[in-house]
């Protein structure tokens, strides 16, 4: 759904945010969808101008130009396709003219060439292409065997012979990964096709999932059993595996680019797009209930997912704000601490944390109780002054508050207290405490103030842990020393 008005605290551009509101928070983007009647996809797939999937009413490949805002259907015959993948401009897929023979074909988006890539009479199936190499499993007998070609010199050949069995090929810039299941265990293999070596990525008793990749990187997901499923990343250039803090409940499908990996999340009968960023730890929704048809992808900051609506289904493009890729910011208050009696000016300090994507905030001020905003000066760490002049007795809440051009705003609040004429001040308490906050208070802005502080400072400490040294040495028990000489009895 789309709002009407424009809700509060709503600071992006334009007059009405995206349909996601979770958890207090807007999330925005561009959103446009483009009607595809009574199509049933599946298998959906997206480089540069181009999406693909498979019509599974009709089981034929369907290429839509993203630009163009249309698509048609690259076979139309009574043959079945399926599992499609494109890259570059090629689209690969499996083609079921013979029932009980799929071959791997291609069709090449700028000339509507259609061109057969296998010539074996075996059974062949998963194409996946990172052009110029395409990759698919043979399954010849009892195992499969991981097959590639070039599409430069119209080469295929053998990738992975012997009896292990193969599944789930995936191809990586000049490199083809794939799963192989040996000593009853499911472990991760890579080829470089330009240094003709292997590469083992996995060797261990965890169960991986299927690979997937951004289109730089190697992803898949290892088994923790009750903890469910974590992501690791492959470097092929260092030949070594970087395991994230992020687990997953389950090692289904997924889509990344760049950090960004979309899931869907099931909630009954409808799905909800989350980006995870797999670099800054951050969650976000970025969109409400869906009925998706088939799996979503990521492609930069666009999020591509079929929907099926009342009118059959639609091609959903969603221009994701960069928020959504981003932590939340945070607003702290640093000092005074909270309650203190307001009888002088107190100098209010914090730190406001936002990342790159935020920039400077569009707002930034403060409050006392429901008076009017006053502007601070923007900056990490920030600074102002609360005077008491014109407060009443009682309690005085402080509400510090910085917006942004697009995600959702940060505030923090502090409670000050004006005593009463006829109110006695426990001293013993509040007084120590009230200038023990302000001693730090000065101290703080010292050290912040004065970069050679930071110095001295730790000079200062290091000194003090030399003089307790030499000082422990000085009344550490000297030991009892004893000479013994030996003299000879005939000298005696």
């Amino acid at each position: 759904r789309r709002e009407t008005t424009v809700p509060d605290g709503y600071t992006g551009p334009g007059r009405e945010p995206y349909v996601s509101y979770f958890e207090g928070v807007w999330l925005y983007g561009a959103l446009t969808a483009s009607p595809l009647g009574r199509q049933s996809p599946i298998e959906l797939d997206v480089d540069g101008d181009w999406a693909v999937w498979e019509d599974a009413n009709r089981s034929e490949i369907y290429a839509f130009n993203i630009p163009a805002g249309q698509g048609f259907y690259i076979t139309a015959d009574r043959v079945a396709q399926h599992k499609p993948r494109v890259s570059d401009g090629v689209v690969v897929f499996e083609d079921h003219r013979s029932p009980n023979r799929p071959a791997v074909y291609a069709y090449f988006l700028d000339t509507g060439e259609t061109r057969r890539l296998s010539n074996a009479t075996t059974v062949l199936s998963s194409p996946d292409i990172d052009y110029p190499i395409v990759s698919w499993l043979d399954q010849n007998g009892t195992n499969a065997d991981v097959w590639a070609y070039s599409l430069l010199n119209d080469t295929a050949w053998n990738v992975h012979p012997g009896t292990d069995r193969d599944s789930d090929p995936i191809v990586v810039g000049s490199n083809i990964y794939w799963r192989t299941y040996r000593y009853n265990l499911w472990d991760i293999v890579g080829y470089d096709t330009t240094r003709d070596e292997y590469v083992q990525v996995t060797s261990d008793s965890a169960i991986q999932s299927a690979p997937f990749t951004n289109g730089v990187d190697l992803f898949y997901m290892t088994s923790q059993f009750e903890l469910g499923w974590r992501l690791e990343r492959f470097d092929a250039f260092d030949e070594v595996a970087r395991r994230y803090d992020l687990r997953l409940p389950d090692s289904s499908k997924s889509s990344i680019s760049g950090d960004a990996l979309l899931r869907s999340v099931m909630d009954i009968e409808y799905s909800q797009l989350v980006i995870r960023n797999i670099t800054n730890g951050a969650v976000n929704h970025v969109s409400g209930n869906l009925l998706l048809s088939g799996d979503p992808a990521i492609q930069g900051r666009t999020v591509f997912a079929l929907v099926r609506t009342g009118d059959g289904v639609s091609f959903l493009m969603l221009d994701v704000s960069p928020f959504a890729f981003a932590k939340k910011p945070t607003l702290v208050i640093s000092s005074p601490g909270p309650n203190l009696p307001w009888l002088r000016p107190v100098v209010v300090t914090g730190v406001l944390s936002a990342g790159p994507e935020f920039a400077e905030p569009a707002t930034f001020t403060y409050r006392i109780d429901d008076g009017p905003p006053q502007i601070i000066p923007a900056g990490r760490v920030w600074r102002f002054t609360a005077d008491p002049t014109d407060a009443v007795a009682g309690s005085h809440t402080v509400t510090v508050r910085a917006t942004f051009r697009e995600g959702p705003p940060v505030s923090a609040t502090l409670t000050l207290i004006v005593p009463a004429e006829s109110q006695t001040i426990d001293v013993e308490r509040a007084g120590p405490a009230y200038h023990a906050a302000r001693l730090l208070n000065e101290l703080h802005n010292y050290v912040l103030d004065n970069p050679a502080s930071w110095v001295l400072i730790p000079l200062l400490i290091l000194i003090l842990i030399l003089v307790t040294l030499r000082a422990w040495l000085w009344l550490k028990p000297r030991r009892r020393r004893s000479i013994v000489e030996y003299v000879d009895p005939d000298e005696a």
